[in-house]
């Protein structure tokens, strides 16, 4: 199999139209101070693998930012999903997000 582009943790992940998309994550372990370890972000880029090519592609998505999200959930429809609160490596956020891969936006 094919590796991602880039490497993540805490990342979503979901099948669409037997298509694997991954979005967010930890990409990387950052420098460490005296008092906390400083995660590096995953690039706020889609990465989506199609298993018939064994290929990883970039979707660019409007509203996208870096975040580890710690659970999602699929709204009504089946390209949208909610993620409930994560982290921008420094902070932990109480917000919620729309994913939408089919619009490719995300949305709080």
């Amino acid at each position: 199999m094919e590796p991602m582009k880039e490497a993540r943790a805490n990342f979503m992940l979901t099948v669409i139209d037997n298509k694997v998309y991954v979005y967010g994550g930890i990409s990387g372990r950052g420098t460490e101070d005296e008092k906390r370890h400083v995660p590096i972000m995953a690039e706020s880029v889609c990465e989506v693998y199609d298993p018939v090519a064994n290929t990883w592609t970039s979707l660019e998505m409007e509203g996208a930012f870096p975040i580890a999200d710690f659970g999602a959930t699929q709204l009504k429809e089946p390209t949208q999903f909610l993620i409930f609160g994560g982290t921008d490596g420094c902070m932990l956020t109480s917000n919620t997000y729309i994913v939408d891969f089919a619009a490719k936006k995300v949305t709080f």
